[in-house]
């Protein structure tokens, strides 16, 4: 009896040291969490399925450099002060921006602007926004530009091409033409690498509320969300997309289960995911097309080509780029970033060390700083603003309520 005692008592004894040296090889963060793995993203308690961030936190600013094309165009080229602080890079990619034609039509027209030459074929091709502006660029400065304007006047079948010689920025008066469907198409294209870490459940959380506040502030209209996700070549996959569709709480939860994982250099996959997400179901009838790009890399150098084709596409088709860039992007990739923005009529936002959430972020190289605000506020203003041509100000994320 003795002996089955002593037994039982160093068993017990032997599994009360087994739980201390566990207990003791078990790394804690700070906070009590567990480390995770470089690139790796674990919630603090552990449950990827039920950790949930609070949205109203990351800060940034935005910058529409259409609004600013004079600075923009002195960042590109030499000046009696010194070269352009990106000359270096419109010298060696694909993006051209530098010579714009601003058309102007009628709002709430179904319009197409293209910039043609002496034969009528087409170099570029834009879609007004809803306040009827239309961006053209050229890759050499001439004196005069040939362009169409090809609609369909209202109860007519057979497109109407008009062609005009413009010599600066000029305003149209059309007749009517039909109008769009009161459709909202949004796509978010977002890097899931590894150097994303940092911020990537921040930036679920502030997606996922920017949706639902899209919806609720167009109720009638149709909202078609799209999901993008990309790494890079070689890693657990290059793109995971979830196709357009009405059924918002489906997407939020594909997104909601994403993490930040792969990578391994600077450059990512920005090539393949863009080229992807331009050959996808966009409607020609929606009045509203916009593709946020949230990311922290450029794609390599080989393939800026084919990323400033995919922007030409956009443009085409009117999908507004709102590239989104988060920490740790360097002076080539916020060039290569806005230049996407620029050409598809869309806005640069940057976020911020305000916030004190992330690594350090790059300021812009802009005219004047904007104002700082939440980014999911920012990001509804602007999404609101290019579906009803009417934007609001920005407003001071300490005095914003989220």
């Amino acid at each position: 009896m003795k002996f089955k005692l002593s037994k039982l008592f160093i068993l017990v004894f032997i599994l009360f040291v087994s739980v201390i040296f566990m207990s003791s090889c078990s790394a804690t963060a700070p906070d009590g969490s567990d480390y995770a793995a470089e690139g790796d993203v674990v919630p603090p308690n552990g449950d990827e399925e039920e950790q949930v961030m609070k949205p109203g936190q990351l800060t940034a600013c935005a910058y529409n450099d259409n609004d600013h094309f004079s600075f923009w165009q002195s960042l590109l080229t030499s000046t009696q002060e010194g070269p352009g602080l990106f000359e270096n890079f419109y010298e060696n990619f694909a993006f051209k921006t530098a010579n714009r034609i601003k058309i102007k039509v009628p709002t709430n027209m179904d319009v197409t602007v293209h910039l043609v030459d002496d034969q009528n074929n087409i170099i570029f091709t834009s879609i007004p926004d809803a306040t009827g502006i239309a961006y053209l660029y050229s890759k050499t400065k001439q004196e005069s530009y040939n362009i169409c304007l090809e609609y369909k006047k209202l109860g007519e079948s057979e497109v109407t091409k008009q062609y005009e010689v413009v010599t600066e920025d000029t305003e149209f008066i059309l007749e009517a033409t039909s109008e769009k469907s009161d459709t909202i198409q949004l796509m978010f294209v977002i890097d899931t690498t590894g150097s994303m870490g940092d911020e990537i459940r921040y930036l679920t959380a502030e997606v996922i509320d920017i949706i639902d506040k899209v919806k609720l502030s167009f109720p009638t209209a149709s909202l078609e969300l799209a999901i993008m996700l990309y790494r890079d070549l070689n890693d657990e996959y290059v793109t995971n997309y979830s196709d357009f569709t009405t059924d918002i709480a489906s997407q939020q939860k594909f997104l909601s289960k994403q993490r930040a994982s792969g990578g391994g250099d600077f450059e990512e996959a920005v090539d393949v995911a863009m080229e992807e997400a331009a050959e996808k179901q966009w409607s020609s009838n929606a009045k509203t097309k916009i593709l946020v790009h949230v990311a922290d890399a450029p794609s390599h150098n080989n393939d800026v080509n084919s990323w400033n084709n995919s922007s030409l596409k956009f443009a085409e088709m009117g999908v507004r780029v709102i590239t989104v860039a988060s920490s740790g992007i360097d002076k080539k990739t916020e060039y290569l970033f806005r230049s996407q923005s620029i050409l598809t009529n869309g806005m640069y936002v940057y976020l911020t060390n305000d916030s004190g959430i992330g690594n350090d972020h790059l300021e812009a190289t802009v005219e004047e700083r904007p104002t700082v605000e939440y980014l999911n506020a920012c990001l509804i203003r602007i999404i609101k603003g290019y579906h009803t041509g009417l934007f609001e100000e920005a407003i001071y994320y300490l005095q914003q309520q989220n």
